[in-house]
């Protein structure tokens, strides 16, 4: 939980940094998120989405009026989809 903060704050200083900086750090970052990289998660977002779905339906069918905290569903996916894992979470 405690690196999802920190990425969250880099986040959110990047945006409030000066001119300057920003390009900087845009010309740091840019590459990551290259159209080549990106492709190389789209078999993997996909998976994960279709296994998120599935943890949703669960959860509705437990209790199907209750409120979902997606919260810790998304953090889930979100790291597998990072760290590419193939997995279930």
């Amino acid at each position: 939980m405690r690196y999802l903060y920190n990425f969250i704050f880099i986040c959110v200083s990047h945006f409030n940094a000066s001119g300057e900086q920003w390009f900087h750090d845009r010309k740091l970052i840019g590459p990551t998120f290259h159209f080549s990289v990106l492709d190389q998660f789209a078999m993997i977002v996909f998976e994960k989405a279709e296994i998120l779905t599935k943890c949703f339906q669960k959860e509705i069918e437990k209790d199907p009026g209750k409120a979902i905290n997606i919260f810790p569903f998304i953090i889930n996916v979100a790291l597998d989809i990072i760290c590419g894992k193939l997995s279930c979470f």
